[in-house]
């Protein structure tokens, strides 16, 4: 069985600060897994795992119903998107074993994104994103011009086609705050359901906001 290095894009769950209106992402991750070929086209089902600060003071924020799933070719061009639509939300329990008092008033629900996606055969594969802005407020992540409303970009490689592969996907709930001066453990289990070798690392995270598909952000030569 051929073993790839699967990579897609992962929000780390820091934050530090108060909650500020229309700054209401926290995090998560995109997931697609391989359904079939008809011979000339495939099919992948892609899931969009996403994380919103409902505190309060989060300005009263919702999912989006409906988010667009940029689908490009290998050399970055866009070659089509797809809308994901909303299909559970739910509220869920941070973890952490964190003394940060951030975690024991936080309110984190859970939004989940679906599309069936069909492309042609590759023999070079695609690349998935979806951009959004706007990550809660956080004093660790402030622009040049002083501003926290960072927004977020989901990432995922489809190999060529030759390899049938789904993406892994995480099992465990994030932790949304850290502390300074603080410790904790983050977690980061995943399924594999083809069952092929994993490899983390952390990279600088792309800024994201987009509300098209115009662009496929580069990340320092990593693709």
């Amino acid at each position: 069985m051929l073993r790839i290095l699967k990579r897609w894009l992962v929000l780390v769950f820091l934050s530090v600060a108060s909650i500020a209106q229309a700054t209401h992402l926290v995090g998560g991750f995109l997931t697609y897994r391989y359904l079939g070929s008809n011979g000339s086209n495939s099919q992948y089902r892609v899931n969009i795992y996403t994380y919103r600060d409902c505190s309060p003071l989060d300005g009263g924020v919702k999912f989006d119903t409906e988010v667009g799933l940029c689908v490009y070719n290998d050399n970055k061009t866009l070659y089509t998107s797809y809308k994901a639509k909303l299909i559970s939300e739910k509220s869920v329990n941070p973890v952490g074993n964190t003394s940060c008092p951030e975690v024991a008033k936080a309110c984190l629900k859970q939004g989940v994104f679906e599309v069936n996606i069909t492309l042609p055969n590759s023999t070079t594969g695609y690349h998935l994103k979806w951009e959004r802005c706007c990550r809660n407020t956080q004093t660790n992540l402030i622009d040049d011009n002083g501003s926290p409303f960072q927004g977020q970009t989901y990432y995922g490689y489809i190999p060529p086609t030759a390899i049938q592969n789904s993406s892994p996907s995480f099992l465990d709930m994030p932790v949304p705050f850290i502390c300074a001066g603080d410790t904790t453990t983050i977690r980061n289990r995943v399924i594999d359901i083809d069952g092929d070798s994993l490899s983390y690392r952390l990279v600088t995270p792309w800024q994201g906001g987009q509300a098209n598909c115009a662009e496929l952000p580069r990340s320092d030569g990593d693709f």
